[in-house]
């Protein structure tokens, strides 16, 4: 344990001092500030929204841990000291960068302009980015973590990578209000309180980069990645996230305004619908209602029942839940089942066949959610502040919660119908076209040079029209009708077979185009296309030798591969040494014998814990162009990653672009954001200034994806000026309006 100093520096203006040998990294200090009391955020309808977000806090004093220790500072003179850091070309690293850079930057805005440009050259770091991007390099190793990627508190970070105890259960935290005026004497534990955050913090980083620089260069690694990806976007793409964390904290300060006489309608009709779909489950013997409380309730028995016989009708086989059950999930079945007609939805009660009734079940679980997501919550209240999560999957895209502005449905039942400009603004949307293409297109000219859809893309040719084209050669004489069905199998193999979706998911998939294929038809659609793109065909080829595989699965196992040959007993009986040299058929029929045949695990082989072999045996190693590593990805894992990862960095670092641009406008700005999607970005802008944002939303959005997609044409469409963000349209997307 290293010990550490306590020294006042009155010469220098500091009000602590603590000395610690370890904080010695050149050019590097840890930052953390303490405020006075913010504004609790305020929730509506069961927590589900936040109707006022948290606010209303100043800087008071700031810890600055390098050089040989940590000092604590008063606000102004914190602000001086921080601006010569930067001046003189020092990394700064946070804990929650997002946080404490608009607190500084609101108590000097010259310093906050210093901080944007020292986050443009990659000199502000994150403690609390930096460790789910470990995270998702390592991998999940078990099921429960599958998509889970969390960001843990600088406490719990203290303990495992410094240990450290940090105090945050003491009224310490909430005591600066007291000492916002200069010269008010300080107790001795909260300047140490103070101090130890930006001590753990430094810590912290200082063990994360060790671990991340080990990462960024993985040697199992068939993806492409940048050779200047860390100059430019930092380890594993922490400066991408970093820029990405400070333009959604921005985002979350501007509020999405709902027409409530709208929603109120939009509920009313919902349960009005749930009303007439309950009573038909009734009837159908699938639900029931209670005696004496009137309570409806499902018989999930009865359900499992009628949906066993439906697979086996279609020769199916259903997902189960943890306890071994046949999955109820509305969002599995809603894939395997078509959608409801107009005639079982306009009289649900009359239908008889089984697939119809199952049509039903399905949308009165629809409208439940929607009620429960969606309406309650916006009806709640006129103004709404989204919640953004800057990594909220393994590919690297964002989430938003309380309430949910990324997964709104777009056409059908006019949810986004219910949200309105503020007063004397209108909306206008910007959506990158065919993002995840141009990303695509990207992979391939690391991988093999160039492709046919990167040729298309740059020529300016729609893809979808290129496909088309290439799957039917007789496409010209083909009638309107053919041509355009022909477009829609286009549009769903170009984003579904990349990620390596099978012939029969296919299927699935072009049914939510609103394409109804047979089985017979994708998979020969599904064939073309992969003997007419050699690119395609190369990138989903397995480009490992089944050597490698097995090797693959050795690891995946945590054994060596020595053990592990020996355990399938593959070793080579005529050996002379009689060593496990591996008889490579032998061990591959007995590994698939197990996979897949129901043979009992081999003596001795304990699997490691929540491993399930038929989902985890064979993942591998999958990445970003700009450096984010994925470990332990599944087959459309490895194959999505790539360019679904690379489009969720294009539109973080357009986001911020956009944040850049509106910090420079100060409180003369004309616009603002409301929502951002993935892919798109919704701003309100004053009409009268509708043409210059619009330029300024597509040179913003255009420079995040030529960051990361620099080979590739891309564009921006726009959708605006907009009274409401989409068309109010009933259950079958047709429009009320």
């Amino acid at each position: 344990m290293v010990e550490t100093t306590v020294a006042a520096l009155p010469s220098a203006g500091g009000l602590f001092r603590l000395s610690d040998e370890r904080l010695t990294l050149p050019q590097l200090i840890a930052v953390d500030t303490e405020t006075t009391r913010f504004r609790e955020p305020k929730y509506a309808w069961k927590g589900r929204t936040r109707i006022e977000p948290f606010g209303g806090h100043d800087l008071v004093l700031g810890s600055v841990g390098g050089d040989g220790g940590v000092t604590v500072y008063h606000r102004q003179l914190l602000c001086e000291v921080l601006w010569d850091y930067l001046d003189r070309g020092y990394h700064l690293v946070f804990h929650n960068a997002a946080f404490d850079v608009p607190v500084l930057a609101r108590a000097e805005p010259r310093l906050g302009d210093a901080l944007l440009q020292a986050i443009d050259e990659g000199r502000v770091h994150d403690t609390k980015i930096l460790e789910p991007l470990i995270q998702i390099a390592v991998g999940a190793n078990t099921q429960s973590q599958k998509r889970l990627v969390t960001s843990p508190s600088l406490k719990a970070l203290a303990a495992a990578r410094a240990g450290m105890d940090l105090d945050k259960t003491s009224g310490l935290r909430t005591s600066f209000d007291s000492f916002r005026r200069p010269g008010t004497p300080i107790p001795q534990d909260a300047l140490r309180y103070a101090a130890a955050d930006a001590l753990a913090t430094y810590l912290v980083y200082r063990s994360q980069i060790s671990e991340a620089r080990l990462l960024a260069s993985p040697r199992n690694c068939k993806y492409p990645l940048y050779p200047d990806r860390i100059e430019r976007f930092g380890l594993l793409s922490e400066n991408i996230q970093v820029k990405g964390s400070v333009a959604l904290a921005w985002l979350e300060e501007f509020p999405l305004r709902v027409d409530l006489a709208c929603a109120r309608a939009k509920r009313d009709s919902l349960e009005a619908e749930c009303t007439r779909f309950e009573k038909a489950l009734v009837s159908y013997k699938w639900a029931n209602v209670t005696p004496k409380t009137k309570v409806f309730k499902l018989k999930h028995n009865a359900i499992r029942t009628v949906l066993a016989e439906y697979a086996i009708e279609k020769n199916l086989q259903p997902e189960l839940t943890d306890t071994g059950l046949m999955t109820l999930a509305a969002d599995y079945w809603s894939k395997e089942i078509p959608k409801i007609t107009e005639e079982a939805y306009a009289n649900p009660e009359a239908v008889t066949a089984l697939e119809g009734r199952l049509q039903v079940w399905l949308r009165y679980a629809r409208a439940r959610k929607l009620l429960s997501t969606y309406i309650y919550p916006y009806a709640a209240a006129e103004r709404h502040y989204p919640q953004y999560s800057n990594i909220g999957a393994r590919t690297g895209r964002t989430a938003c919660s309380r309430p949910n502005a990324q997964n709104i449905p777009k056409r059908r039942d006019g949810i986004r119908a219910l949200f309105v400009p503020e007063e004397g603004y209108v909306f206008l949307e910007g959506d990158y076209k065919s993002a995840e293409l141009v990303a695509l297109a990207q992979v391939y000219q690391c991988l093999y040079g160039g492709s046919a859809l990167g040729d298309a893309l740059n020529a300016g040719v729609s893809p979808h029209d290129a496909t088309a084209r290439g799957l039917e050669p007789t496409y010209d004489t083909l009638s309107e009708g053919a041509r355009a069905r022909l477009k829609i199998a286009a549009k769903a193999i170009n984003f579904g077979l990349p990620g390596g979706l099978g012939y029969k998911t296919l299927t699935k998939y072009a049914a939510s185009f609103g394409l109804q294929a047979t089985v017979e038809e994708m998979k020969e659609l599904r064939a073309r296309k992969l003997a007419s793109d050699p690119q395609l065909r190369a990138y989903l080829a397995d480009g490992l030798s089944l050597e490698e595989r097995l090797r693959l699965a050795a690891q995946n196992l945590g054994l060596s591969w020595e053990r592990f040959v020996s355990l399938f007993q593959a070793w080579d009986p005529r050996s002379p040494e009689g060593m496990p040299e591996a008889h490579l058929g032998r061990l591959r029929v007995r590994v698939l014998d197990w996979l897949y045949g129901g043979e009992d695990s081999p003596e001795g082989l304990t699997l490691p814990p929540g491993f399930k072999p038929e989902f985890d045996l064979f993942r591998s190693t999958t990445a970003t162009l700009t450096g984010r590593i994925r470990g332990r990805a599944s087959f459309t894992e490895a194959h999505n990653t790539p360019f679904q990862g690379l489009v969720a960095d294009a539109g973080k670092l357009a986001l911020y672009e956009l944040r850049r641009a509106h910090w420079s406008e100060g409180a003369g700005a004309t616009w603002f954001p409301v929502a951002y999607v993935h892919d798109s970005v919704l701003v309100q802008v004053r009409p009268y200034d509708l043409e210059r944002v619009r330029d300024l939303v597509r040179a913003c959005m255009l420079r995040g994806l030529r960051a990361v997609c620099p080979a590739i044409r891309s564009d921006v469409e726009f959708v605006g000026p907009l009274e409401r963000w989409g068309e109010n349209t009933d259950a079958f997307g047709n429009s009320l309006q």
